[in-house]
């Protein structure tokens, strides 16, 4: 929950994690913050918040306050064991978001970059 008010009038949130849905490790993909609107806040347990649910309670807490610009970053994971360090081809891929990131925020093009 701690993400929701964070953003709280906040002009642009990027967010970066790992995914876990059956594709090639390392793979990338980049999903803008236009295709997460109409996410909806959480029922049930609020103590273990994903980062989508997040975004969805912070639509519905912040209103008017809710960043523009939003992009979520996920990169396929190898192993999701506590402790494991990333392999190779997830620390590669880890380090392209960075570079499209950094190339995003000091170009201010907001959003533009591909890994292609």
């Amino acid at each position: 929950m701690d993400i929701a008010f964070a953003m709280r009038g906040v002009p642009r949130v990027i967010v970066v994690d790992a995914s876990n849905v059956g594709v090639e490790p390392g793979t990338v993909h980049r999903v803008p913050g236009a295709e997460l609107a109409d996410l909806e806040p959480p029922q049930g347990n609020l103590h273990a918040f994903r980062w989508d649910q997040a975004l969805g309670f912070a639509t519905w807490l912040l209103k008017d306050e809710y960043p523009e610009d939003i992009t979520v970053w996920l990169v396929e994971g190898e192993s999701f064991e506590h402790g494991a360090p990333l392999s190779p081809v997830v620390q590669a891929s880890v380090e392209r978001i960075a570079d499209a990131i950094v190339a995003d925020v000091t170009d201010g093009q907001g959003g533009s970059s591909d890994l292609g």
